[in-house]
Protein backbone atom coordinates (compact mmCIF):
# COMPACT_ATOMS: atom_id res chain seq x y z
CA UNK A 1 0.00 0.00 0.00
CA UNK A 2 1.23 3.46 -0.70
CA UNK A 3 2.13 5.85 1.93
CA UNK A 4 -0.98 8.29 1.46
CA UNK A 5 -3.07 5.30 1.90
CA UNK A 6 -1.22 3.97 5.31
CA UNK A 7 -1.54 7.61 6.66
CA UNK A 8 -5.28 7.73 6.27
CA UNK A 9 -5.45 3.52 7.78
CA UNK A 10 -3.77 5.03 10.82
CA UNK A 11 -5.74 8.12 11.20
CA UNK A 12 -9.00 5.68 11.51
CA UNK A 13 -8.15 2.96 13.56
CA UNK A 14 -11.14 0.62 12.61
CA UNK A 15 -10.82 1.56 8.65
CA UNK A 16 -12.32 -1.40 6.56
CA UNK A 17 -11.12 -0.53 3.12
CA UNK A 18 -11.54 -2.54 -0.33
CA UNK A 19 -8.22 -2.49 -3.32
CA UNK A 20 -8.98 -2.84 -6.85
CA UNK A 21 -6.62 -2.35 -9.79
CA UNK A 22 -8.02 -0.46 -12.93
CA UNK A 23 -5.30 -0.05 -15.54
CA UNK A 24 -2.34 1.67 -13.50
CA UNK A 25 -4.27 2.58 -10.64
CA UNK A 26 -5.07 2.07 -7.20
CA UNK A 27 -8.36 2.16 -6.56
CA UNK A 28 -8.82 2.35 -2.43
CA UNK A 29 -12.41 2.46 -1.09
CA UNK A 30 -14.22 2.67 2.55
CA UNK A 31 -16.63 -0.44 2.87
CA UNK A 32 -19.33 -0.11 5.52
CA UNK A 33 -21.87 -1.31 7.02
CA UNK A 34 -19.95 -4.76 6.71
CA UNK A 35 -21.78 -7.69 8.88
CA UNK A 36 -19.37 -9.55 11.18
CA UNK A 37 -19.34 -13.23 10.86
CA UNK A 38 -19.56 -15.54 13.79
CA UNK A 39 -15.52 -15.73 14.09
CA UNK A 40 -15.34 -11.97 13.87
CA UNK A 41 -17.91 -11.50 16.97
CA UNK A 42 -16.32 -13.93 18.81
CA UNK A 43 -12.75 -12.67 18.50
CA UNK A 44 -14.44 -9.41 19.51
CA UNK A 45 -16.21 -11.21 23.23
CA UNK A 46 -14.22 -10.04 26.16
CA UNK A 47 -16.32 -11.76 29.17
CA UNK A 48 -15.21 -8.75 31.33
CA UNK A 49 -16.65 -6.05 29.53
CA UNK A 50 -19.56 -7.94 28.21
CA UNK A 51 -20.51 -10.39 30.58
CA UNK A 52 -22.11 -10.76 34.03
CA UNK A 53 -25.03 -9.13 35.46
CA UNK A 54 -25.67 -5.67 34.64
CA UNK A 55 -27.84 -4.80 37.73
CA UNK A 56 -26.68 -6.91 40.32
CA UNK A 57 -28.78 -6.07 43.63
CA UNK A 58 -30.40 -8.11 46.10
CA UNK A 59 -33.64 -6.18 46.08
CA UNK A 60 -36.06 -6.61 43.70
CA UNK A 61 -36.43 -3.80 41.26
CA UNK A 62 -39.98 -4.85 39.64
CA UNK A 63 -42.54 -7.64 39.83
CA UNK A 64 -40.15 -10.11 40.02
CA UNK A 65 -41.51 -13.08 41.91
CA UNK A 66 -39.39 -16.59 42.26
Amino acid sequence: MSRTVLDIKRRRNNLKVCTSIQGEHIIVSPVENVPLTLEQRLAAYDPERHGGEQMSTTQRLGAERW
